[in-house]
């Protein structure tokens, strides 16, 4: 999984700008079936337009990222006719799902920007633009994204995944729950498409025994990093709880009392152990590591990073206790930095010590000097370009902060 947080700036393409509407004669309403609920592809999309264009989807991969590190999105663009009766602000809800047996199931995120709001099932909502009646797309334009590599099918090999993209109102957002539609109240318009990707993982049906396993691992080391300032903060134990009605809720049924005493007696018990000063990182990176799938690794550390930020301080220990989980799991450090770089721009980042100026700048004290120094001239022009685009607040100040650190650190390895 390489250079994927490097997304978080591709998704702000989605602000739609220059696009060009073009005005089409009405000759009568669009009509059409919303998907709803589990069942076959024709029972869950189902859609026509009386008398006008129609709205349609095309999926398409494309390769972004540097030059010497590049990875592969999959671009959802529309166009067409968008039907509404008057002044509508519109966004796009992109969900994925595998088609198994005549039957649509949900596909799983493991980026939390890129999941339902209150479960782990792909999706993708961005607002897109306002229009009048009787205009649309006249050319294909984004609409949404989604990075294969992170994405959970239920089986792993070659699949020929179903794209739903749904027109919405802004003012009106359906409720989508596992991919499927509550309501049919909002909807403008919705295509699909179909993507074929070979997943070399397997896929959550087929590790269902491992994914218990894992997601018990990633309770255990968030609760690690929570007890690294020697206390439990009621905002981190509320963030563990949080993430675990996530899990659950995108979960069948039939698993989801099993999973639920799992994970809340790991809860309780890593509570106990870790009060105790008994918690083991690394016996709980190495059962991690044992599984393999770097999709669960990946999720451990974005829980133990929505951990630190939750009290609004990145204490020197919980940074140093996530930089050893990363390290014990063997993840790419640069990922790791960027997931870092997002909690950053949300907490106090005023260092209590040295040690902390390191941990904050993700600088390994043993790298040679001209390591430091690359290191550092990476993060100013990182931080320098983001400052820019920020508008006055809170992240922009934060960013300030790691600018004002930078320099310290340049002074300090001059």
């Amino acid at each position: 999984m390489e250079a994927i947080l490097s997304l978080v700036g591709l998704v702000i393409f989605l602000v739609v700008v220059n696009l060009v509407f073009r005005g089409l004669a009405s000759s009568g309403k669009a009509a059409f079936n919303a998907a709803r609920g589990r069942g076959s592809f024709k029972e869950n999309f189902e859609y026509q337009f009386s008398g006008m264009g129609d709205f349609q989807i095309q999926a398409k991969q494309k390769t972004v990222g540097e030059d010497d590190n590049p990875f592969e999105i999959v671009e959802i663009q529309g166009k067409g006719l968008l039907p509404v009766s008057q002044r509508t602000t519109i966004g796009c809800i992109v969900s994925v799902f595998d088609k198994r047996d005549g039957d649509l199931v949900p596909v799983l995120s493991i980026l939390e920007d890129f999941q339902e709001p209150e479960t782990i099932v792909y999706q993708c909502r961005r607002e897109i633009t306002t229009i009048s009646p009787d205009q649309g797309f006249a050319m294909w334009v984004p609409m949404g994204l989604f990075i294969p590599e992170t994405l959970t099918p239920p089986v792993g090999g070659l699949r020929t995944l179903t794209i739903i993209a749904r027109i919405v109102d802004m003012n009106f957002v359906p409720p989508i729950n596992a991919g499927f539609l509550g309501s049919k109240t909002g909807i403008v318009a919705q295509a699909a498409t179909t993507f074929t990707y070979r997943f070399e993982e397997k896929g959550y049906e087929e590790t269902a025994k491992e994914a218990d396993i894992a997601r018990e691992m990633c309770v255990r080391l968030a609760m690690a990093v929570a007890f690294s300032d020697g206390s439990l903060d009621p905002s981190e134990g509320k963030v563990i709880q949080q993430w675990i009605l996530k899990v659950l809720k995108s979960e069948p049924e039939s698993r989801q009392e099993k999973l639920k005493s799992l994970l809340n007696g790991a809860l309780k018990s890593s509570y106990d152990e870790a009060s105790n000063r008994e918690l083991s990182f690394s016996d709980l990176t190495r059962r991690l590591n044992d599984i393999g799938s770097k999709a669960y690794k990946y999720e451990a550390i974005e829980l133990c990073l929505d951990v630190m930020a939750a009290d609004g301080v990145a204490e020197e220990s919980e940074l140093e206790d996530i930089r050893r989980i990363a390290d014990a799991l063997e993840l790419d450090f640069d990922e790791i930095q960027k997931m870092k770089d997002q909690r950053l721009l949300k907490v106090n980042v005023v260092p209590e010590s040295g040690e902390s100026l390191e941990a904050l700048l993700g600088i390994d004290p043993g790298w040679e000097p001209n390591a430091i120094k690359k290191h550092l001239r990476t993060e100013f022009t990182k931080w320098n370009g983001r400052i820019q685009s920020l508008p006055e607040g809170q992240e922009r100040t934060q960013a300030q902060k790691m600018l004002d650190l930078i320099a310290e650190a340049r002074r300090k390895y001059a």
